[in-house]
Parts: structure tokens; sequence; C-alpha cells
């Protein structure tokens, strides 16, 4: 299986996530990460991600990104 990857994309999300602290992630465990599969994450698009810029607060972007395994964590 061939993984096409959008480098310009990839490093405006980099980019984006920079609002986000590691106080913003205390709260997930590795307990809670448990439960996430490699097939949950596979609803997360480009598309998804585009909504997410700089200015975006940590909030947004961690409900964002998120909401496909919302009830995961």
């Amino acid at each position: 299986m061939e993984t096409t990857v959008d480098i310009a994309s990839t490093v405006s999300i980099t980019a984006d996530m920079t609002s986000i602290t590691a106080a913003d992630m205390t709260s997930i465990t590795a307990a809670d990460m448990t439960s996430i599969t490699a097939a949950d994450m596979t609803s997360i698009t480009a598309a998804d991600m585009t909504s997410i810029t700089a200015a975006s607060s940590a909030s947004t972007i961690i409900a964002n990104v998120t909401a496909p395994i919302a009830g995961k964590i």
C-alpha cells in the first residue's frame, strides 16, 4: 500500500499545532490512548485539518482532531 504525503499541508499543520501546550495534554494518559485504534484515526482527513490555523485556540484544535475519536478519551 502506497501512502502519499502532502508536505505543504504537513508543514502547515505542524505550525498550526504550536498553540497546543504541554499543559493542555497533561490530562490525557496512556490508559486513555489504549482504546484508540488505527481504524479510529482514518476518519481524520486533510480537509478536517484545514480549518485549524495558528490562531485557533488549543481547545479548538484538540476538538477538531479528537472529534473522530470522541468517546474514546
